[in-house]
């Protein structure tokens, strides 16, 4: 009790609308903060003065046993808000992420709901009815409602996170959420793959070289699409040939706020055409003037259907996978992991994946190797009965117990 003032019983009367009194059991004591603090026991006429004490001995346990925890939790509404304006190491699409998941919560639990009072099957049927799409009705983009189980998983780990700054901070006792699943399935790598070739045919189709440098961009670097429009020319070094890359999402976090990632000797040539055809005084890369920001995708696909190819899914972001599937073959891949600004783990669970060249690679080497000879077709004979091995041993048997020979016996042998 030295984090707070001993809780002291008293009599309260209150008067009713009609003007009539009514006494009651109070308990009151200053919590840590210093602010006073009061809880109703009962009725004076139904609780006597020892079943008051004893309620009243109740509460100091309750109160020991949860010192920081006040009497109140805030209301669903306060504490999203609240945890949003801590959340300053967040920037960009995470901080939307975070704020939609907030409307989700919202939305089904109500926004003058106590924090303590929502419990784990509470919190399960918030999951169910946002995999139904029930919630679908307070996302501001129509086009985009909750489909896929990697963005229901994504909204659940948010949650999670959010009710876990809770319950350190002993708003609630415990976090309702903890116990939902939060990670989706391993993500389905048959995704588009699109060789060298095609991408000539696609910039063959487009309407001016800021398109080029654009989908070079995507396709030969591994940019992200933001971050393919906002390369200016003062980031590229030409006469190294590298370009740096930076990520304004990241500005607030701990992650590295730019990257350093090789150009291609293709890319080269399309960034030198567009900065020779640039306005002056042009700071993009990819002009303004050229790329319409706002109608990326639909362009992109009339794109494709003038090459005569066939759209795929994600169209700029398998570009990207595209890029570290090609540099995979080649190159460490810590460093292709480093160019493309995320790490090994990542590489391999969502972007790396096994091209048909490889299957083909192998199973031409395998041919070769036995037209050479380098294969061995027939197992030797075993060395004798007792040898169960299908390799002949590198050395022959010998006695364990070996005894040096006379120098007579080595001299025979010498002069043999």
């Amino acid at each position: 009790m030295a984090n707070r003032s001993p809780v002291r019983l008293a009599r309260k009367k209150v008067k009713n609308p009609a003007g009539r009194k009514y006494e009651y059991w109070m308990a009151f004591w200053t919590d840590v903060n210093g602010k006073l603090r009061s809880k109703t026991l009962g009725h004076t006429d139904r609780v006597s003065r020892r079943q008051a004490k004893v309620l009243r001995d109740r509460l100091v346990v309750d109160l020991d046993l949860k010192p920081q925890r006040p009497v109140r939790s805030p209301k669903l509404i306060e504490f999203v808000r609240r945890y949003l304006d801590s959340r300053t190491d967040i920037a960009g699409s995470t901080r939307r992420e975070h704020e939609t998941t907030c409307r989700y919560l919202c939305a089904f639990f109500g926004d003058d709901m106590r924090i303590d009072r929502i419990t784990r099957m509470m919190a399960a049927d918030w999951r169910s009815a946002l995999a139904r799409g029930e919630l679908a009705h307070v996302q501001r983009s129509k086009s985009r409602p909750v489909s896929s189980e990697a963005t229901l998983c994504k909204h659940t780990r948010n949650a999670k996170v959010m009710f876990k700054t809770a319950a350190d901070q002993e708003l609630v006792l415990f976090n309702p959420f903890d116990r939902l699943r939060g990670k989706a399935a391993p993500p389905d790598k048959d995704w588009h793959y699109l060789p060298l070739a095609d991408l000539r045919t696609l910039l063959a189709m487009c309407p001016n070289v800021g398109w080029h440098a654009f989908l070079g961009l995507c396709r030969l670097a591994g940019l992200r699409m933001g971050e393919a429009l906002r390369v200016r020319w003062q980031d590229i070094d030409w006469d190294r040939q590298r370009l740096t890359v930076w990520n304004p999402e990241q500005r607030r976090s701990t992650k590295k706020r730019t990257r350093v990632v090789p150009i291609c000797r293709e890319l080269y040539e399309l960034l030198s055409a567009a900065f020779e055809a640039a306005n002056p005084g042009e700071e993009l890369a990819v002009s303004l003037d050229m790329v319409n920001r706002g109608g990326c995708r639909g362009m992109f696909e009339r794109i494709i259907a003038r090459a005569g190819l066939t759209p795929w899914r994600q169209l700029f972001q398998t570009l990207r996978k595209n890029r570290e599937t090609d540099w995979a073959q080649n190159y460490p891949q810590h460093a292709v992991s480093t160019w493309m600004g995320h790490d090994m783990q990542v590489s391999s669970e969502y972007y790396l994946q096994i091209p048909d060249e490889l299957y083909q690679k192998v199973a031409q080497e395998g041919v070769s190797a036995l037209e050479t000879g380098n294969i061995r077709e027939t197992s030797p004979e075993p060395i004798n009965e007792f040898d169960v091995s299908p390799y002949p041993a590198k050395h022959p048997q010998q006695d364990s117990n070996l005894q040096p020979s006379a120098p007579e016996a080595d001299a025979l042998f010498a002069q043999g």
